[in-house]
């Protein structure tokens, strides 16, 4: 929603790759309508067997992920599936804050073995 962005002064959205190509429409939008246009970036997806992972698709989710992981697992794995640790170790989300930088994402969508 550009036009809500704009009006509540969003400077900054991340969203996945998927929506890489409505970035410039609503850039445009935005501007043209006299605002500024936040900055776009967009995360790599997860992908499984059947392409993106999507709760639609009955895709592995956060419940069973919390049955079976400590949060600090979960982010460990992501971090290193998207290019923000060297390891899978487990890891506190705040920790990763320090070494951020989108440089290191991965920029091609990133496969999860769901078992």
């Amino acid at each position: 929603m550009s036009v809500d962005d704009m009006l509540m002064g969003v400077t900054r959205v991340v969203r996945g790759r998927d929506l890489l190509s409505s970035a410039p429409r609503q850039k445009w939008l935005i501007e043209t309508l006299g605002g500024t246009a936040p900055d776009y970036c967009h995360c790599p997806l997860l992908t499984g067997g059947a392409g993106k992972l999507s709760k639609r698709l009955g895709s592995l989710s956060t419940q069973v992920l919390r049955q079976e992981y400590r949060p600090e697992e979960v982010v460990g794995r992501l971090a290193h599936l998207c290019g923000l640790a060297d390891t899978d170790a487990p890891v506190a989300a705040r920790e990763l804050i320090p070494g951020f930088s989108w440089e290191k994402i991965v920029k091609g969508d990133v496969p999860l073995n769901e078992e």
